[in-house]
């Protein structure tokens, strides 16, 4: 049994590092073809899309550019939206596709959700991009910032210049974050879609909560729950301490450590003017947002424990 275990991780291993260096690959060549056509040349060109291919794929934000992919061409936005999108599914989503093109077999309620939220997140959020910027925002640039928004940082527009109710549309997708498993961070795509059919549920006056068809674990929901509270939690303290060591406005500084503890990357413009006890706060709230939901989850919910006791009920009012 235990190695027929350790074959199965080792399955998954070769088949994710396949996928990984593939998808890169992919990335990598159209990118640099793109980036001839802006004018680089070969050298640049090869250099340029291998970085922003690794780069996306990881979420990572990372560009050698000052004004990131602010005037690229639209091969290389779209290219870079699907490798952010690749990247933030998760493993256990692009495992399970794969196995699922060897041999079809009906997808596990965790992939439909990842699947199915991930595109509506991107749909809506682009249409609510170019409505609230009325329409300054080409649509291309904002379905571009509905995916990159979701941990990956890369910006093709200026996100100072952007309205207020446009920054904080782009708080509330950086909190949501990407799929469990990946690349990018976040409360994570799962923990909010549970809360929110929890919330469905309850105006339906139903007891369970009941996804496609499929009944979830009242553990699973509280967990969702709990996760979604420290996250907010982290998000509260450090901009309340960002708050007090920095001087600046609210938006900027709320906004930064929302990009922070989701490990986003993007800024107002405040990151370069921190205090040595702002970038501390910062610093700090990027690993706990990298690490944080993973560590709360096997440090609070090593499995169910069986009751020795079972209390009396009685009900609390609510609301």
């Amino acid at each position: 049994t235990e190695s027929y275990a350790l074959r199965e991780v080792e399955g998954v291993l070769i088949t994710v590092l396949k996928y990984t260096f593939l998808t890169e690959a992919v990335g990598f060549s159209v990118l640099a073809v793109g980036f001839l056509i802006e004018g680089h040349g070969l050298g640049e060109s090869l250099y340029y899309g291998l970085f922003h291919a690794i780069s996306a794929f990881c979420n990572a934000g990372f560009s050698p550019f000052d004004a990131s992919l602010v005037g690229v061409n639209p091969l290389v936005k779209i290219t870079v939206m699907a490798l952010i999108v690749l990247g933030g599914l998760g493993y256990y989503v692009v495992f399970e596709l794969i196995s699922h093109v060897r041999e079809p077999r009906r997808l596990t309620i965790h992939t439909k959700t990842v699947l199915l939220g991930t595109a509506a997140l991107i749909v809506v959020g682009a249409f609510l991009f170019f409505v609230l910027e009325k329409g300054t925002l080409g649509w291309l640039d904002a379905l571009f910032q509905s995916v990159t928004a979701r941990t990956a940082g890369f910006n093709t527009v200026g996100i100072a210049g952007l309205h207020t109710s446009t920054l904080f549309l782009l708080i509330v997708l950086m909190i949501i974050g990407a799929a469990p498993g990946s690349t990018g961070g976040g409360v994570k795509l799962t923990t909010f879609l549970v809360t929110l059919f929890s919330v469905y549920n309850v105006i339906l006056g139903r007891e369970r909560v009941v996804i496609f068809g499929r009944r979830l674990p009242l553990s699973t929901v509280l967990r969702a729950y709990a996760l979604l509270l420290l996250y907010l939690t982290f998000v509260a303290v450090g901009t309340i301490i960002l708050l007090h060591s920095e001087v600046r406005p609210f938006m900027e500084t709320f906004f930064e450590m929302v990009s922070a503890v989701g490990t986003v990357g993007l800024s107002l413009g405040l990151t370069p003017h921190l205090s040595a006890a702002g970038k501390m706060t910062v610093i700090i709230a990027m690993f706990i947002g990298r690490i944080g939901p993973a560590v709360l989850v096997l440090t609070f919910f090593r499995g169910e424990r069986e009751a020795t006791l079972d209390y009396p009920e009685e009900k609390i009012i609510l609301g």
